[in-house]
């Protein structure tokens, strides 16, 4: 745990944080729900590089790949995506002939195909969910986009907990949290190699400022789970140790921090947490953390 942060944070509206503490619960949400159109949707190339063995999946170029075959190949693909698409979705695709080249020792497996992604991209946001978090609590465009122009909080949150260290024996990529990488170029990926790396944790170097790490979970161990409007909802238990502080916006009014105290108080396993503000600096484009004076605490934090 050297490498990770002390301290990791998530920007919240404020009406989601006083439910946040009475239930410590947290949504974990589909890939396909966030804000970047590319999140989750990197190149899909095939399923093997084309200068490994590759997989032959029938005796003649003319015949339709056998069940036996297609098993074959299945069982092959690692234990990180297998739940992303099922046997028969395979066999599907084997029929339709959309990913498989022909040559003369039967057919060969290598192009993911239009076909693929779809099923793939649809597994995707139904079968994983992220929490996402930050290094930073003041960043001024993150407090814009994601605590609600900056009437929100920040939930500041212990990066070292082993809640965040969870082992996993199905994959090594869920219930640990994980640096997103930044880069200019979507991945290409192949679904005999392990892919969630490239999969969920890169994105574009356009969102770096985000300073990003991510924990995966499989939806289907919400201790929670509904459906709102046109989404469902998953949603996740956390130890309250695992919750340092809380972090009031600079629009955030006086109601919002005695709510919040009541609520801290009432808990007796919330009593270690903190409650701190934001200040806009006074010279610079710059929010400061500090400490919340009551006694200068009137209408508006700011």
């Amino acid at each position: 745990m050297k490498n990770h942060p002390k301290s990791l944070y998530k920007y919240l509206p404020y009406k989601h944080t006083e439910d946040f503490l009475k239930k410590k619960l947290i949504r974990f949400s589909p890939i396909g729900e966030f804000n970047d159109l590319f999140e989750g949707r990197p190149k899909i190339t095939g399923i093997n590089k084309l200068n490994e063995p590759t997989i032959y999946l029938g005796d003649k170029a003319d015949h339709i790949p056998s069940t036996s075959a297609i098993e074959e190949i299945y069982n092959l693909i690692p234990n990180d995506v297998r739940p992303l698409i099922t046997y028969g979705e395979l066999m599907l695709m084997a029929r339709y002939k959309q990913n498989f080249s022909q040559n003369d020792k039967g057919i060969q497996l290598i192009d993911a195909g239009d076909f693929a992604i779809q099923f793939i991209t649809r597994k995707i946001d139904e079968k994983i969910g992220a929490l996402c978090l930050s290094e930073v609590p003041n960043s001024l465009l993150m407090w814009g986009h994601y605590g609600e122009q900056h009437a929100g909080v920040v939930i500041e949150f212990d990066g070292h907990h082993p809640y965040f260290h969870q082992t996993n024996n199905e994959s090594e990529h869920l219930n640990q949290i994980y640096r997103v990488i930044y880069r200019d170029s979507r991945p290409e990926i192949y679904l005999k190699e392990p892919i969630a790396a490239d999969l969920f944790l890169t994105k574009s170097s356009h969102w770096a400022y985000e300073c990003e790490w991510r924990i995966l979970k499989s939806l289907s161990d919400a201790d929670v789970a509904f459906e709102e409007k046109t989404k469902s909802i998953h949603l996740f238990s956390i130890p309250p140790e695992a919750i340092s502080g809380i972090i009031l916006g600079a629009r955030a009014n006086k109601n919002n921090y005695l709510s919040l105290k009541e609520i801290i108080n009432s808990d007796k396993t919330l009593g270690h947490i903190t409650l701190k503000r934001i200040l806009a600096d006074s010279t610079h484009y710059h929010l400061l953390v500090s400490d919340v004076d009551e006694q200068d605490f009137n209408l508006k934090l700011t």
